[in-house]
């Protein structure tokens, strides 16, 4: 069997609770933790509200990539 590595670019909707002192300070609290996990995960109570992908890439992994 192949390794294959593909590459998903995902455009997702979230609603994520957080606690935070004014509207500017969740805001960036929120920033950083989009910017740290990525997307699709979050260590905070979370919603998804929508969540559309596409493959953008796939590419066989030789011996040489691991």
């Amino acid at each position: 069997m192949n390794e294959y590595r593909v590459g998903v670019a995902l455009s997702e909707g979230v609603v994520i609770v957080i606690f935070a002192e004014n509207s500017d300070e969740a805001k960036k609290a929120v920033e950083k933790l989009v910017n740290e996990e990525g997307g699709s995960a979050y260590e905070l109570p979370y919603k998804h509200t929508h969540r559309d992908f596409h493959i953008v890439d796939v590419q066989e992994i030789s011996n040489e990539d691991i």
